[in-house]
């Protein structure tokens, strides 16, 4: 526990989780005394846990997550690629790997040259996982973080290229206003 000061000068405590699952294990056999745990035991139930909540969110399911942080779900947003006044293309991702080998096969490649990725597997609309935090009562919600791992972004890209279609929001390419 530590001690911080509030703005109106009277102190409080605060638990400090730290920012591993190892200091969230700790915290949670001190609130707990009477379940005997281990930590394997922790980590193995609070892994499955998470897989099971990222299964929900890919079959279409909006999942509010545990202690009222949020709600978890897919959205997509349809593409406009447009040309901006410089004449470069802008909204549209640029094909790394084709640029790299260019450059690296021929040193005097033009580097203005580029190559772009046009999702015409999914009819221009890029997908991802969106954390909605709005209607939380926590004071500090801004604190919270919640950063998806690379499998669970490629199982998403997997099923989408398998044909399985998410909300696609409209409202959402204008506005950065959540459900």
């Amino acid at each position: 526990m530590r001690t911080v000061i509030s703005k109106n000068g009277k102190p409080y405590f605060v638990e400090d989780f730290g920012n591993t699952k190892q200091s969230f294990a700790r915290v949670f056999k001190k609130r707990n005394p009477h379940v005997k745990i281990t930590l394997h035991e922790y980590l193995t139930i609070s892994k499955k846990y998470n897989e099971f909540l990222v299964q929900k969110v890919m079959e279409g399911h909006i999942v509010t997550l545990p202690g009222s942080v949020g709600r978890l779900t897919v959205i997509g947003r349809r593409v406009r690629p447009h040309k901006t006044k410089n004449g470069r293309w802008a909204n549209i991702a640029p094909d790394m790997p084709w640029f790299r080998k260019q450059v690296e096969q021929n040193p005097d490649f033009d580097r203005n040259k580029m190559m772009y990725l046009t999702n015409d597997q999914t009819n221009n609309i890029r997908y991802k996982f969106v954390w909605s935090k709005k209607n939380i009562s926590n004071s500090n919600k801004e604190m919270y973080t919640l950063r998806l791992i690379r499998r669970h972004k490629r199982a998403l890209s997997a099923k989408i290229k398998e044909g399985k279609e998410y909300y696609i929001d409209e409202y959402f390419t204008t506005c950065k206003f959540y459900f």
